[in-house]
């Protein structure tokens, strides 16, 4: 396993680990809510409850998907969310002396090596790593560009067979450089 795999692994569990603190954060939050009465202030807190259970719910998803692949879309969706979340909570809750540093601070120290480990991960991957798992970077087999090949062949109104399409759209993309192309790869 590349380095750049691990480390984008690492980060991945960061990011679901700052989730899961926050899941707990929303229940608490929610259980406060309730303890109120009814009024415009329950009902923020409550939008509170729900924001931070879907923040959650958002860095989980993106963790266990792309961040764990080390995606460069992971990487800045993860990066918004979660800084989104806890960077209001550093400022209006954390700075301010609302609640106690210990253990309010764990949401944004797994926030900051998350960022750490997937930024390293990401500046670190070769570029191989973002074309093909298994390094097989044949045209046919090849998913970036089969959906590319097959959109051809279906979209093609002259009397060329799928192979001649399929050959013709590999030349084209060989021309420009993306990628190790070669049909005769097994």
């Amino acid at each position: 396993m590349r380095s750049s795999n691990t480390t984008s692994k690492i980060g991945a569990v960061f990011y679901i680990i700052w989730a899961c603190l926050h899941l707990l954060a929303a229940y608490s939050v929610y259980a406060l809510g309730r303890s109120l009465d009814s009024s415009m202030v329950q009902g923020r807190v409550f939008q509170d409850a729900w924001n931070l259970l879907f923040f959650s719910i958002i860095a989980i998803s993106v963790a266990a998907t792309l961040n764990w692949r080390n995606s460069m879309w992971g990487y800045w969706i993860n990066l918004a969310t979660v800084g989104i979340a806890d960077t209001g909570f550093i400022l209006f809750v954390l700075i301010p002396g609302y609640t106690s540093a210990w253990p309010s601070i764990l949401g944004p120290v797994f926030w900051l090596l998350a960022t750490i480990f997937s930024t390293i991960a990401l500046l670190t991957r070769t570029k191989g790593a973002t074309r093909s798992f298994a390094g097989d970077n044949t045209e046919l087999n090849h998913p970036q560009y089969l959906g590319f090949v097959t959109e051809s062949i279906l979209n093609d109104r002259s009397n060329r067979t799928p192979e001649e399409i399929a050959s013709q759209r590999c030349s084209w993309l060989r021309t420009r450089g993306l990628g190790e192309l070669s049909a005769n790869k097994k």
